[in-house]
This record gives C-alpha cells, sequence and structure tokens, in this order.
C-alpha cells in the first residue's frame, strides 16, 4: 500500500545495466491491484461463511446420527449395507447379535455368501423378491419373512426390509435394510 487513501499497488525494482556488471539505475513499476484485493476479501469472506455453514451442518448432522443411534439401540433389528456392485455387505452389532456372530469378525460379506445362510427352502422365494425389487419390478421396498441360519446352526425366522438405489444407468448400486428376529 503506497497511498494514503488505501489503494493497492505492486511496486516492482529492477536495475538496469549499461555496462557489463555496471548498475546504472533502476526502474521503479507501479501495478493496481485494488481489484486483486478486493477480489481476496470476497473469497476470504466466502471462505469465512462457507466455513461456519459446515460446522453448523456438521453439528446437525452429529446430532441427528445420535437420534438415529438411539432408535437402532433400542429396536430390536439389525442393520444391513449392501453395495451390490461389489457385493460388499456390512452390518450393525444389533445384525450380528441377532445371528450370533462375532460383531469384529461376521461369518459374511458377500451377498452370495449371505443367500448360503437362508433355509433352503426359502431361498429361491428370496433371490427371486431380490431380484425383482434390483430390476425395479417391484417398485416399494422388499420385505419377506424368512428362515436364515444363526451361527450356533439352528434357523431363526427374521423379518427382513431392504431399500436399494440405483445409479443414473438405472442400475443397482446400494441397498440399506434391516432384520427382525421373530
Amino acid at each position: 500500500r503506497l497511498t494514503t487513501d488505501g489503494s493497492y499497488y505492486m511496486m516492482t525494482i529492477h536495475p538496469y545495466y549499461i555496462d557489463a556488471g555496471r548498475c546504472e539505475g533502476t526502474v521503479l513499476t507501479f501495478l493496481d491491484i485494488n481489484d486483486l484485493k478486493q477480489a481476496e476479501a470476497e473469497i476470504k469472506r466466502a471462505n469465512e461463511s462457507l466455513e461456519q455453514r459446515i460446522q453448523e451442518r456438521t453439528a446437525s448432522l452429529a446430532e441427528l446420527n445420535r437420534h438415529y443411534q438411539l432408535i437402532f439401540q433400542g429396536s430390536r433389528a439389525g442393520l444391513f449395507f449392501w453395495e451390490v456392485s461389489a457385493d460388499k455387505l456390512t452390518y450393525s452389532q444389533k445384525f450380528c447379535q441377532i445371528l450370533g456372530w462375532d460383531p469384529d469378525r461376521p461369518l459374511v460379506d458377500s451377498f452370495r455368501d449371505f443367500a448360503m445362510l437362508v433355509h433352503p427352502e426359502d431361498q429361491p422365494r428370496i433371490q427371486e423378491a431380490v431380484n425383482l425389487h434390483l430390476s425395479r419390478q417391484i417398485a416399494e421396498p422388499y420385505q419377506l419373512e424368512y428362515r436364515l441360519q444363526r451361527s450356533d446352526g439352528r434357523y431363526i425366522w427374521i423379518v427382513a426390509t431392504g431399500q436399494a438405489t440405483w445409479d443414473d444407468n438405472n442400475q443397482p448400486s446400494f441397498m440399506a435394510g434391516l432384520i427382525q428376529d421373530v
């Protein structure tokens, strides 16, 4: 800042030489950078505002997450999450508890392997319902009652509910749901 009116200028100093090695003087150049400084100030204000909004939303999401945790802890339902394209399943602790699994080491991590835990008499019906849901031939979330094998080998009756999401190419990408011991 070189002026008393608050304007900004960038000054550069360049020596100039006439003879080799002998400086004859300097050249001063001034560049008006008021627009740049104004843009920097606007960016700084926008970043501060955005940071504040991010903090507020993060706090709001954390509170919402605490509410959902209380709901699921108080329910008898176990949650599952299935990345359809990768055939990767993850489970909540309650899900593992219902099936007698160690939450740190669930018995299966793919839908293909999970389907093997379905009672053989129920497997065709379950596979058909899942396929119909994933192909969007059934609009509502899928809900079925069937037998599922626990880690101790015995079968229990469960109700399973799930809802898929689809990508831009109408391919199933993700399914979330829950099971409940009935």
